[in-house]
């Protein structure tokens, strides 16, 4: 009896320690997750969990290699907001995810913008599996972004920061599989950047998307 005490201890304090091992290093586990599915190197500093938020924060995300610029894409924070509950049922339901203080880096690799950064990033292929399961985003909100173009001959410019985007109830019908949910993301975000400042051959990289009761206030265009 005293002997498989001893065994089941040993197995309680293995699975602890693995544990913490396992939250220290949050942030390379997800740094590793999301290089692989982008194909660019990208870091986050620190990750916080608990019942009901997922906070990121520091997510620097680089250029594809050649490019005259470093960073595609930098946000202080990204927070996801569900429960177990919703996580686990058949749909995959989040609340909310907000991501705050953002710097989106646009580079043109011609001329007219056809061949970009963000087409490249893009098409980068992550590991396929097969899943069919549904999920809602119930509200996607950007604050305080930031545009960075760079063009084809070095010229740099920044563009009018947007105080704030947001959208409604995005769902697998946008094309993207639950595998992909976090290009599915990229897509809408980028889609709606790229079609306010009339960027139109970059709108012909990124592929449509569909958005359900979309609302995004532009007090600057008005």
């Amino acid at each position: 009896m005293k002997k498989l005490i001893v065994i089941f201890s040993s197995f309680v304090a293995l699975i602890f320690i693995i544990a913490i091992i396992l939250w220290f290093n949050m942030p390379s586990f997800v740094s590793s997750y999301l290089t692989r599915e982008f194909g660019v190197e990208t870091s986050v500093s620190n990750v916080k969990l608990n019942s009901q938020n997922l906070n990121i924060f520091d997510l620097n995300m680089s250029n594809p290699k050649g490019s005259k610029s470093s960073t595609a894409f930098q946000c202080k924070k990204i927070n996801f907001n569900s429960t177990f509950k919703n996580i686990r049922s058949k749909t995959l339901t989040i609340n909310s995810i907000s991501l705050n203080d953002i710097v989106i880096g646009v580079e043109f690799y011609n001329r007219m913008g056809s061949d970009n950064n963000w087409s490249r990033i893009m098409q980068t292929k992550g590991k396929i599996t097969e899943s069919k399961r549904k999920y809602l985003i119930k509200t996607l909100s950007l604050n305080n972004i930031a545009i960075v173009l760079v063009k084809a001959d070095g010229t740099r410019q920044n563009l009018p920061t947007i105080d704030k985007l947001e959208f409604h109830n995005i769902t697998d019908e946008s094309g993207f599989p639950i595998d992909e949910i976090e290009k599915a993301i990229a897509h809408i975000i980028l889609r709606s950047i790229f079609q306010k400042y009339n960027l139109l051959e970059l709108l012909k990289s990124i592929s449509p998307v569909k958005i359900f009761n979309q609302s995004i206030p532009f007090p600057f265009l008005k």
